[in-house]
């Protein structure tokens, strides 16, 4: 090797190394993010969904930076930038209670709510809040919060369902798979009424159900779906079968129109990963750094 293919090698290799470090300290500054399940009811009101935030504690907490979900019939629209609505701050807690009393604010249905917690007042409660403020303004809540990973290729909705008395909501998994035009539910997480929904029935094993999800409206058939909580055992069914299209919550028996009508909502989630910008980078400049090496050894073949 000459001095001058040397020279060359060597400015090569600092090139590489320099961009190396460049980009590992970029991959460091960027938070990757991290995602959390939150499930919550109320008095007449069911709210599910994911959202997506910091990877990094600051002051003990993640920062949510984006949301999507439901909230009773409306899909969650957006993420209320921090202090633009109702004082929040939007900072996501890996302990009890999840939340502070600024809170986490989003839009839905064209309206703004704001999820708070009360410790700051003496009591540990959480509220949802949709104007005013003070220590236990707005709707007590039961919330639900934990880090949530999604599986590969898994597809999940989120959904609701309000009735008389009745007030649930959560997350469905299934394996991403439709067969006849519908997936199977094969997990659940949840509250019914406060109380956590603690597992899915297997198909047939529960009032005759499928555990079969439709994507559109009517979004479960006759046979259902069966989850189990502390109270009991319940299926979600449609009625079409018999003439009307309405949805009811059957904790017992069977039969058209058996058990209590309910007003069900589910919506898919998009839960794709894409790569960050720092991993964007990385590729960009690991393929231009394979390039530049190809050629500093073609230019060693050629001499």
């Amino acid at each position: 090797m000459t001095m001058t293919h040397r020279a060359a090698a060597r400015a090569l290799f600092i090139f590489i190394t320099l961009i190396g470090s460049v980009v590992a300290g970029a991959a460091r500054a960027t938070a990757a993010p991290l995602t959390f399940s939150y499930v919550y009811t109320g008095n007449g009101i069911a709210g599910a969904g994911i959202l997506t935030t910091t990877d990094t504690l600051v002051g003990g907490a993640y920062t949510a930076t984006d949301i999507e979900g439901l909230r009773n019939t409306a899909s969650v629209s957006a993420l209320y930038a921090p202090g633009a609505f109702l004082g929040n701050d939007n900072l996501v807690f890996p302990s009890s209670p999840s939340i502070d009393y600024a809170g986490i604010s989003y839009a839905a249905g064209g309206l703004g709510y704001n999820l708070y917690n009360n410790s700051i007042c003496g009591t540990n409660q959480d509220y949802e809040l949709a104007s005013g403020g003070g220590c236990a303004a707005g709707s007590p809540i039961t919330l639900l919060m934990a880090p949530f990973t999604p599986a590969p290729g898994a597809q999940y909705f989120a959904f609701t369902y309000t009735g008389s008395g009745i007030a649930a909501a959560g997350l469905f998994s299934t394996d991403g798979t439709m067969t006849g035009g519908a997936y199977t539910v094969d997990g659940v997480l949840g509250l019914r009424n406060g109380q956590n929904i603690t597992g899915l029935f297997a198909p047939d094993t529960y009032l005759g159900n499928d555990n079969r999800l439709f994507p559109q409206h009517p979004n479960v058939d006759y046979a259902g779906i069966s989850f189990s909580t502390a109270g009991g055992g319940f299926n979600l069914y449609n009625n079409l079968l018999c003439g009307t299209d309405q949805d009811y919550e059957l904790p017992a028996g069977g039969g058209c129109a058996a058990g209590s009508p309910i007003t069900l909502t589910v919506e898919a989630l998009d839960t794709t990963a894409v790569p960050e910008p720092a991993t964007l980078t990385l590729l960009g400049l690991g393929l231009a750094g394979a390039r530049l090496r190809r050629r500093a050894a073609g230019s060693r073949r050629s001499h």
